[in-house]
């Protein structure tokens, strides 16, 4: 029983101290918090939040640990890199990878501003740009506008390589973030914090043009409407959805050097 009272004693006035700095930090918290009302105006304080988020999207403040938050990805780059350069020797992945995160900025700039203007003389584009062009039609005639800010890339890898009949085909795996806002309620909006997404871009090299058979199905725009693969014979029609897909007329670009020829978020 002596025990037992000086114990009881010391748990009340050590729980009583805890309340006391509970309730301490509660007092000085709404104190402040009244003090910067009465200062700055509690108007100004809800610019001020609006002003923080503004910063967060726009990439001025630091908004979060983006290594823990980004997509993985995966690929086999250190595998295939050598395989690729065995068959072209001045092939670099690095130089690949920069072309490929160039293409979808430009991408996600001619969706947001609903123009091919800025790709329209790209060589890069020459296989897609039709394929990009219809889609901005598709999204002019839903009136459906979209914003991409702050495209931040995570990381890219070769996910596949094949050679043949005279061509080879790249595709590459991106991490990549942006805030994203969009008027198509069938889509969600990202415009408080980064939408974290991934994207898998295709890409063509025609090294022996008496080798290529454009009359054979390896080479596919996406559906502007469905993002089903299209083969690109002439005018075509997906097959999935109906919407038209205008075709490539392989004669008339000049296929040196690597072309994108499809991209799909994922």
């Amino acid at each position: 029983m002596t025990i037992a009272i000086p114990l009881l004693i010391f748990l009340a006035v050590f729980f009583g101290v805890i309340v006391g700095v509970v309730l301490l930090f509660v007092i000085i918290f709404f104190s402040l918090k009244k003090k910067l009302n009465d200062t700055i105006g509690t108007s100004n304080m809800a610019l001020i939040k609006d002003r923080i988020s503004e910063g967060v999207r726009k990439g001025e403040i630091f908004d979060g640990d983006f290594e823990a938050d980004q997509k993985s990805i995966s690929g086999m780059t250190e595998l295939l890199e050598p395989k690729i350069r065995n068959d072209f020797d001045d092939f670099q992945a690095s130089e690949l990878f920069n072309l490929n995160n160039k293409n979808l900025k430009a991408i996600f700039n001619a969706l947001e501003e609903r123009t091919i203007e800025h790709i329209d003389h790209d060589k890069s584009f020459d296989l897609i740009k039709a394929n990009i062009y219809e889609q901005i039609q598709d999204m002019i005639g839903n009136d459906i506008e979209e914003t991409y800010d702050n495209v931040r890339i995570n990381k890219n890898s070769i996910k596949s390589y094949e050679n043949k009949d005279g061509s080879a085909y790249i595709e590459v795996n991106t991490s990549l973030s942006y805030f994203y806002t969009t008027t198509n309620k069938k889509k969600r909006n990202y415009d408080k914090f980064r939408k974290e997404t991934r994207y898998t871009t295709r890409y063509i090299l025609v090294y022996d043009e008496e080798r290529f058979d454009t009359n054979k199905v390896s080479y596919a725009v996406n559906c502007p409407n469905c993002g089903a693969p299209v083969p690109t014979k002439g005018d075509t029609t997906c097959k999935f959805c109906g919407s038209h897909v205008e075709g490539v007329d392989f004669k008339t670009i000049n296929l040196k050097g690597w072309k994108l020829i499809s991209y799909k978020e994922y």
